[in-house]
């Protein structure tokens, strides 16, 4: 039997640092997702419409539809859909964040939001900031 809060633990632990990754090197990144099987197995998960440079919010959809269908077909118990994006800040102002859609199976649906910072390549990560997901994965 699977723990929800582990197993997306353990995408944030794949997703996170890919994500930091990409800022450091690029200073932007593509939406991108991750799974994990019933196994336990972790894999990236990619969506592509045939667009050299696709909108944000269309890769979003698109990678919403394939973690679905494969949410559907039983090969994902758990799943992260990662994006940039700018972000009010609890405490007032703003920030750019890694925004990570958490959703498991067994009714786990997390929002949770790095901000961050970028200086002289090296990014910086602020607290993460949590809240409940819309469950948009295992419907």
């Amino acid at each position: 039997m699977s723990d929800p809060q582990a197993d997306c633990e353990k995408l944030l632990g794949l997703v996170i640092p890919f994500a930091e990754q990409m800022l450091a090197e690029n200073g932007e990144f593509y939406p991108f997702g991750a799974a994990m099987a019933p196994d336990g197995e972790l894999s990236a998960v990619s969506a592509y419409d045939g667009q050299e440079h696709p909108r944000a919010e269309e890769v979003i959809e698109f990678l919403k539809e394939a973690l679905q269908d494969g949410a559907r077909g039983g090969r994902y118990i758990a799943t992260a859909l990662a994006y940039d994006a700018r972000i009010s800040l609890p405490s007032g102002g703003a920030s750019d964040a890694v925004t990570v859609l958490l959703d498991h199976r067994d009714d786990l649906s997390l929002i949770v939001q790095f901000p961050y910072r970028r200086e002289d390549g090296a990014v910086s990560f602020d607290p993460p900031i949590s809240q409940n997901g819309g469950s948009d994965i295992f419907l």
